[in-house]
């Protein structure tokens, strides 16, 4: 899809009760327009939360309820400054393009 930063903000909250997953892109989606995520703590989205702030990592065994209050701490909806900002720290990180690429070229040169 083309709005897909568009339907981001538009969210409240992204929730990802999922049990398996690599880095999900989801994620990095959310965070990048400054939406809050709630997800279930995994290896990627672990890692992503060590990068980015904005994410609320549950353990894979909680209750509906550990959930529940979860996603209510992770509101209310950011303003247009938080969203702004977290725009500022997604390109800065390591999950922007232009440093993933750097890092891939790196990598595939063996200087790494």
């Amino acid at each position: 899809r083309t709005d897909v930063a568009a339907l981001m903000r538009a969210a409240t909250v992204v929730l990802l009760p999922s049990d398996r997953e690599g880095l999900p892109g989801v994620v990095l989606e959310a965070l990048a327009v400054g939406t809050p995520v709630v997800a279930t703590d995994l290896p990627g989205t672990r890692y992503i939360a060590e990068q980015l702030p904005g994410i609320t990592l549950v353990p894979a065994d909680a209750d509906p309820g550990h959930w529940a209050a979860a996603v209510r701490a992770a509101t209310p909806p950011p303003t247009a400054t938080d969203r702004a900002a977290a725009w500022q720290r997604f390109t800065e990180s390591v999950f922007s393009v232009d440093r993933a690429a750097a890092e891939l070229l790196t990598v595939y040169s063996g200087r790494r």
